[in-house]
């Protein structure tokens, strides 16, 4: 959400606002959807997509089911726009503080071939803007990292599925690392910066509460699925989110701890 709200007007106000009513839309109606469809699927061993298998259950025919998977279909494509869109907008700012590799040439914003020549021509004859404000080399990497991820499921669906499940830890790890922090600095009444959005006095109470409960849902998005575990029924994630941490503190020891500039240190060297 840091990342988008660079180009929110208002931003202090309307993200905070965005975040708790998209929770409470979302929640409601996802704890609706999560019981009836519990109750709706059926023997979970024998189906291969549940959710097509409610749709049977509920329709009894072959061409609603087929009608209503491709309405779902539509909206996961939609959905994979917004988020490529939004993980281009994470590279882009992290490579804009030199905190990934190749950052130089993610961290622009328009085409990269742009400066080549001052009017590139589409083949209907429209100028390519060279003022295109968009982190389009950001945007093309995340769309060619996803379509080559998707392409693991043809070799091997326990790899897919590990790495589909590592979303879940990196994400609560992404929470848990930002809440402990601001928690820290609160324990030991280190000034932060003015907030609009406020939880007043129960701000910390909210902040342990938060860390303690992401922290055991951390721990058990790393457990399999089943009592007896084979290498098919194992939850690989671990295996590969380790791996990820230790490639990403090698590369900050090896290299980016001398070049990387945090936004906050951005903010005051623009400040002075």
């Amino acid at each position: 959400e840091s990342n988008t709200a660079e180009e929110i007007r208002d931003a202090s106000r309307v993200l905070p606002m965005g975040m708790v009513w998209t929770l409470i839309l979302n929640g409601s109606t996802g704890l609706v959807m999560i019981i009836t469809f519990a109750f709706c699927v059926g023997d979970i061993d024998e189906v291969g997509f549940p959710f097509i298998q409610v749709f049977l259950n509920a329709t009894g025919s072959v061409s609603a089911t087929t009608g209503m998977t491709v309405v779902i279909m539509i909206m996961q494509f939609c959905a994979a726009i917004s988020k490529v869109a939004t993980t281009s907008r994470q590279i882009y700012s992290f490579a804009r503080d030199k905190g990934l590799p190749f950052s130089d040439f993610l961290a622009q914003v328009g085409s990269s071939f742009t400066h080549l020549h001052p009017m590139l021509w589409l083949k209907w004859g429209k100028q390519v803007n060279p003022t295109f404000t968009v982190p389009l080399n950001a945007l093309c990497a995340s769309l060619v990292i996803v379509s080559l991820l998707s392409l693991i499921n043809n070799g091997s669906s326990v790899a897919f599925n590990a790495i589909m499940s590592l979303g879940t830890a990196a994400l609560l790890s992404s929470y848990i690392i930002s809440i402990t922090c601001v928690r820290l600095r609160r324990w030991r009444n280190q000034p932060l910066p003015p907030a609009r959005w406020s939880m007043g006095k129960f701000t910390p109470i909210c902040d342990t509460i938060s860390i303690m409960v992401l922290l055991v849902i951390w721990i058990f998005s790393f457990f399999p699925l089943t009592k007896n575990v084979d290498p098919t029924t194992m939850n690989w994630s671990v295996v590969i989110f380790g791996g990820v941490v230790v490639v990403s503190l090698s590369y900050y020891v090896l290299y980016a701890r001398r070049v990387y500039k945090g936004p906050v240190t951005r903010v005051r060297m623009m400040q002075q």
